[in-house]
């Protein structure tokens, strides 16, 4: 995943659509996004035998 962050981070700046912050800050919105979607999906599961 740090891979693929610093990979789009590269060609936003790279690409010059945005500054170095406001790079880093949708980079960081959009790994956070992903991982409170996983966390999420991976524990709704355990408790979804509880009624």
């Amino acid at each position: 995943m740090r891979r693929g962050t610093a990979a789009v981070q590269t060609v936003a700046l790279l690409t010059g659509t945005g500054g170095p912050a406001l790079a880093g800050l949708c980079v960081a919105a959009g790994s956070a996004s992903v991982l409170a979607v996983l966390v999420c999906v991976l524990l709704g599961r355990a408790t979804a035998h509880r009624l």
